[in-house]
C-alpha cells in the first residue's frame, strides 16, 4: 500500500508539473536547483540501512516508543510502554516528539523502522531546503539569494553531520524550523509597519518558536541567548510600540500553541531528578570546537578539539561562511547607507559571538563555578551545539551581504558560489 502510495504521489507531482508548466515555466532554474539541493542532501540515505553512530539508537527508540504507544490507545504518548523493561519511561515529557509521530505512524503501518527514519531524514530535507529557500527568499527579495542561502544553509556540515553522523533527530529538525524563526523576527523588526500583512508577522515566528520547542528545548534556550543580544543590539526597533507589540503577541502566541508539552515539561522540572547525581563537575568546555577546526584546517578525525568526539566530526564553518564574513566586513569598512551597514555588522557580531561560544576557548568552566548558571550550562553538554545558531546567523549574513553586493554580482557568481 505504501508503495502504492509513494508511486501515486510521483505521478502527481508529474502531473500538477504538466497543468502547471505555464506558471513554472519562469522558475525552471529555481526547480531544478532545489531538487539538486534535495538530491544531494539526501544522498547518505540511497545505502542499505543505517550506520548506529551517536543518537541514532536512541532516537529509533524514541519512534518505537510513540509507535507503541499509540498501538496502546494513547495521544499524546507521555510514556513510552516498551523502555526499562516494560516498565514504561517518561521520555517523551522532555523530550519534544512532535514530527516523530510521522515515522511512528509508518511504524504501524509495517514498515521497517530504519526505512520509516530514512523517509522522516528525507522528508526533514525537503523541508529545510523549503523553507529555508522561503525565508531568505522573503528577506532577500530576489529568488537567486533564496537558493544560494537554501544551498549553503541545507548543506552546512554541522547540519550534514547531525543528520548523518550524530542522528541528532531534535537539533536537525529544529535546524530545519530556524528559518521560520529568521524570517518571523526580520519582518517584525525590519519590514514597514504600514504594510497590509504586518499585523500577522507574529503567527511565522509564533509557529517557528513552538515547532522548535516541541522539537528540541535546548535549541529554544540557545535561541533566546541571541534573542536577548538582539533585543540589546535592536533595542530602538525592538520597543517601537508597534514591533513590541506583535513581538509581544509572538511570545503569548508561542506559550499558547506550546502549553500542552510546556506543563507536563514544568511540571516534573520540579521533582527532584538526579540526572547528574553522578557528575560533580559537567566540564563541558573541552567538548568545544577549537579554533582549527572551526575554519576547517585539518581534516577530520585528527587530533584538534580537546575531545576526540569533537575532532572526530566535520562541523567547521565552511568556505562559504569564511568568504562571507570576509565580504561582509568588507561592506562594513566601505562607505555605504547607515542601515544596511548596521544590519549586517550586528549580523555578523552575533554570527562570530555564536561561533565563539561553540569553541573550547569560551569560558564555560569559569561560569559553571557561578551556582546559578551550573545547572543551565550543565544541560547545554555540548558548546558545539552553538554551531546551528551560528549556521543560520551566517546564512542571514550571506543574505545580506548578497542584496548589498547584488548590482555588483553576475549570476554565475551566485552559482559558483553554491558549488563552492
Amino acid at each position: 500500500m505504501l508503495r502504492v502510495f509513494g508511486v501515486l504521489i510521483i505521478l502527481d507531482i508529474v502531473a500538477i508539473g504538466i497543468i502547471m508548466r505555464k506558471k513554472l515555466s519562469g522558475h525552471t532554474m529555481t526547480l531544478i536547483g532545489l531538487g539538486v539541493i534535495i538530491a544531494v542532501s539526501s544522498i547518505g540515505l540511497c545505502g542499505k540501512g543505517m550506520p548506529s553512530r551517536d543518537d541514532i539508537i536512541f532516537q529509533w527508540a524514541r519512534v518505537w516508543g510513540l509507535a507503541s504507544g499509540i498501538k496502546n490507545g494513547d495521544f499524546p504518548v507521555r510514556i513510552q510502554p516498551e523502555w526499562a523493561n516494560g516498565y514504561g519511561y517518561a521520555v517523551s515529557v522532555f523530550y519534544g516528539d512532535l514530527f516523530l509521530y510521522f515515522p511512528a505512524i509508518l511504524v504501524l503501518l509495517k514498515l521497517p523502522i530504519y526505512m520509516a527514519c530514512k523517509i522522516y531524514l528525507l522528508m526533514v530535507n525537503i523541508g529545510t531546503v523549503v523553507l529555508s529557500y522561503t525565508a531568505f527568499r522573503n528577506i532577500g527579495k530576489q529568488r537567486t539569494i533564496g537558493l544560494l542561502c537554501s544551498a549553503v544553509y541545507t548543506l552546512s556540515s554541522y547540519r550534514m553531520c547531525n543528520v548523518y553522523y550524530r542522528g541528532a533527530a531534535g537539533e536537525y529538525t529544529a535546524m530545519m524550523l530556524l528559518p521560520v524563526v529568521v524570517l518571523g523576527l526580520w519582518n517584525i523588526l525590519f519590514e514597514n509597519t504600514e504594510e497590509k500583512n504586518y499585523r500577522k508577522q507574529w503567527m511565522i515566528l509564533s509557529l517557528g518558536m513552538t515547532g522548535i520547542i516541541m522539537t528540541h528545548v535546548l535549541s529554544c534556550e540557545m535561541m533566546t541567548v541571541f534573542f536577548i543580544l538582539l533585543c540589546i543590539i535592536a533595542a530602538r526597533r525592538v520597543f517601537e510600540k508597534v514591533r513590541f507589540i506583535e513581538l509581544c503577541k509572538a511570545i503569548i502566541g508561542t506559550v499558547g500553541l506550546s502549553v500542552a508539552f510546556l506543563i507536563p515539561f514544568l511540571d516534573y522540572s520540579r521533582e527532584e531528578l538526579n540526572v547528574f547525581q553522578q557528575r560533580t563537575n559537567y566540564a563541558i568546555q573541552e567538548y568545544g570546537i577549537s579554533l582549527q577546526q572551526m575554519i576547517g584546517l585539518g581534516e577530520p578525525g585528527m587530533r584538534q578539539s580537546q575531545s576526540e568526539a569533537v575532532s572526530a566530526m566535520a562541523i567547521s564553518v565552511g568556505i562559504p561562511a569564511i568568504l562571507t564574513i570576509v565580504a561582509a566586513l568588507y561592506c562594513v569598512i566601505k562607505d555605504q547607507g547607515s542601515r544596511k551597514k548596521c544590519r549586517i555588522a550586528g549580523t555578523l557580531f552575533l554570527a562570530v559571538f555564536a561561533c565563539f561560544m561553540a569553541t573550547d576557548i569560551f569560558p564555560y568552566d569559569k561560569m559553571e563555578q557561578v551556582p546559578v548558571l551550573k545547572l543551565l550550562i550543565g544541560s547545554l553538554q555540548f558548546p558545539f551545539r552553538f554551531m546551528s545558531i551560528a549556521t543560520i546567523l551566517l546564512t542571514l549574513l550571506l543574505c545580506l551581504v548578497a542584496m548589498e553586493m547584488q548590482g555588483k554580482l553576475k549570476k554565475n557568481f551566485y552559482l559558483a558560489f553554491q558549488i563552492i
